[in-house]
């Protein structure tokens, strides 16, 4: 299919290693044999409000470009300082389906873009 490879570049395989080590480091703390995992070009905000995301925990790091703005507390809680990761930063989002933790998911949003970003995101997947 066009478009499921990644390119031959200077640092390729380094980029796979990291991409394989951060997958099975979360893969073993959720204690899950298969992920979900994005690895999208971003070119425009693919978030931008404040919102939680309806699993258990997300995975999030941006390897370009801007990378995740969030805060603790509600979503509407408009007077919460809004912080914002740092580009290589991997961060554990818990969201709303965090067992008896609903209401404290962690509030994210995608930044405002001024070049392109390049995201990953893992989401954990357990066999019934």
């Amino acid at each position: 299919m066009p478009g499921r490879s990644l390119p031959d570049a200077p640092g390729k395989d380094d980029f796979i290693a990291d991409l394989a080590l951060i997958a099975q480091m979360f893969a073993c703390l959720m204690e899950c044999q298969q992920l979900g995992l994005r690895l999208k070009v971003l070119n425009q905000a693919m978030c931008p409000r404040f919102h939680t995301d309806h699993l258990c925990c997300r995975l999030v790091t941006t390897y370009h470009g801007p990378a995740t703005e969030w805060h603790a507390g509600p979503v509407t809680d408009n007077n919460a300082r809004v912080q914002q990761l740092q580009q290589a930063d991997v961060a554990l989002l818990k969201g709303s389906g965090w067992e008896n933790m609903a209401t404290y998911a962690i509030s994210h949003r995608s930044p405002a873009l001024a070049e392109p970003r390049l995201l990953l995101t893992l989401d954990p997947v357990w066999q019934d």
